[in-house]
Order: C-alpha cells, then structure tokens, then sequence
C-alpha cells in the first residue's frame, strides 16, 4: 500500500471490518484534509499494526470506515537507531523529533549535559514532542512511534541496556560516520551527539569506558539538530 494515502492513529490494531473514527483524528479526516464517502485511507497503531480502508459513512461527530485489509509489519532486525543527545531550545526541538522520526529514529534519550542549553524538560514538553512524532509518523509512511525516555543523567544512560553498535560523533574523531557505518551495517545502533559546546572531558571518558567509538561527521561545530539529522541520513543510507 502506497504511504502517499492520508494516514490516522487508532488506538488498536486495525481489523477487517467496521470501525469508527471519532476525536482529533476524525476533525483532521473531516475537517483538514476532507475525505468523503469512498475515499481510501491508512490506519496505523503506531506498533507495526497497518490498515488499508474507505470512508463508509460520516456525520458530524465520527467517520465509518471498512477496514479492507490488515496486518502487522515487524521492524526489520537491525533496524533500531537510538538517538541520544542534548535537548535544543523551542522550535529547534520539534524540527529536531519531526525530521528524526522521518529518519527512523526508533527511540529518544535526551541528556542532561553539562553544557546543554536544556537540561530537564517537562512533562508537557515531553508530550508536545510526542505529538510532533505522531504527526510525522503520519506523513512518512512509517508504521512504528519511536520510544520516548524520561530525561536522564549520562550517568543513568549508560547503566542502560544499549546496543552493541554504539557511536558518538565528533568532529575531531579519525574515522568518517559513513565508513563506521558501513563496516557492520544492518545492526541496532545507539548515536550520541554532544550540545554545541561539546562534552566535557570527564563526559568523554564515561562513553569511551562504555564502548562509544567516535566518528566524524564534519569537520564544523553543527548545531544539535543538524548533527543529529545528518547522522541518521548517513546511518539510512548504509542500511542494506
């Protein structure tokens, strides 16, 4: 099915049959984008479950749908990118999760740094950045929400459970991300970038004694978001 049909959020794994649309994602069908009786449209959980169906019927209030065709789409083995990173300041943190969630960005760390600008962010920008990945989910043809962590310490970070690929860029770094990339392509990854003002020496040694390589991306101090976009593109681009 072409990801180019409009897609909405249900809250189950979609199932042949009848289903009702109602709430914000019935104002967006209605209301945003218009679709009318007959047109087709994709459903997805935002866990893997995906949905081909048409509008039936609408009132004021809910939409019908006939859910034609259904099934689940598991993430590929290997597939996983887990970004870690400082929290840019106001709109730069929505382009950031927006463009990341496009990118395949399967899960959000955001550290408190030493020299972020954010160190802490909130329960509503939390969910205000949540909202952006759904919105993006949408548009990309994507079928999985990445995973959000509570704000943590690099410290707490590091006692997780990361994968065995794990990379920190640096611009100062020997190899090129794009030759690290390709030498074991096609495994779960765990990226970290630094804020504008870098990590601190002592930040360093703590990824290094937990297996972080550096990798290069560019030669010029990036601003959070673009480093992080960057990195997923060449990351995408080594997948096989």
């Amino acid at each position: 099915m072409s990801p180019r049909l409009r897609t909405f959020f249900v809250d189950e794994p979609p199932a042949p049959g009848l289903r009702t649309l109602r709430g914000p994602e019935f104002e967006h069908l209605s209301r945003a984008v218009r679709l009318g009786v007959g047109d087709p449209l994709r459903l997805i959980d935002g866990a893997g479950g995906v949905g081909r169906a048409r509008v039936t019927d609408l009132t004021r209030e809910e939409a019908l749908l006939t859910v034609e065709e259904a099934w689940r789409e598991d993430r590929a083995p290997g597939s996983g990118r887990w970004l870690a990173t400082a929290l840019p300041k106001g709109r730069r943190a929505r382009a950031l999760v927006e463009k990341a969630t496009e990118l395949g960005a399967t899960r959000f760390s955001f550290l408190s740094l030493h020299r972020a600008s954010v160190t802490r962010p909130g329960a509503e920008k939390m969910a205000g950045l949540q909202a952006v990945a759904r919105e993006a989910l949408k548009q990309c043809g994507r079928t999985h929400l990445p995973a959000f962590d509570p704000s943590r310490t690099l410290a707490d970070f590091l006692e997780a459970d990361l994968p065995a690929r794990r990379v920190l860029l640096a611009p100062d770094a020997g190899p090129s991300l794009a030759r690290w990339a390709a030498a074991a392509p096609g495994r779960d990854v765990v990226l970290v970038a630094g804020p504008e003002g870098g990590l601190t020496g002592e930040e360093q040694a703590a990824l290094a004694g937990r297996g972080f390589e550096g990798a290069r991306l560019s030669g010029a101090v990036l601003r959070v978001e673009t480093a992080c976009l960057a990195a997923l593109a060449v990351l995408e681009a080594a997948e096989p």
